[in-house]
């Protein structure tokens, strides 16, 4: 059996239903991630990580300078 990404309940259809289970289970989760620097020692434990893509691209854009200059 197939189901879509928004078949909450898991009917087959994706309806009024559904948006309800969504709604109920909000009220079930966790406190959010604290996200500003006003929440004191609690965002210590949240770091920023980089994307594998973006140390990538920092790691060959000055090759891509180098090669440039070595060709004038």
């Amino acid at each position: 059996m197939y189901t879509y990404a928004g078949d909450a309940n898991l009917d087959g259809v994706i309806d009024g239903g559904d948006h309800g289970v969504i709604d109920n289970n909000i009220q079930v989760q966790g406190a959010p991630f604290p996200t500003s620097a006003s929440s004191g020692a609690e965002t210590a434990a949240v770091t920023v990580v980089p994307e594998p893509t973006a140390m990538i691209v920092m790691l060959l854009a000055p090759l891509g300078r180098l090669a440039r200059r070595r060709r004038r």
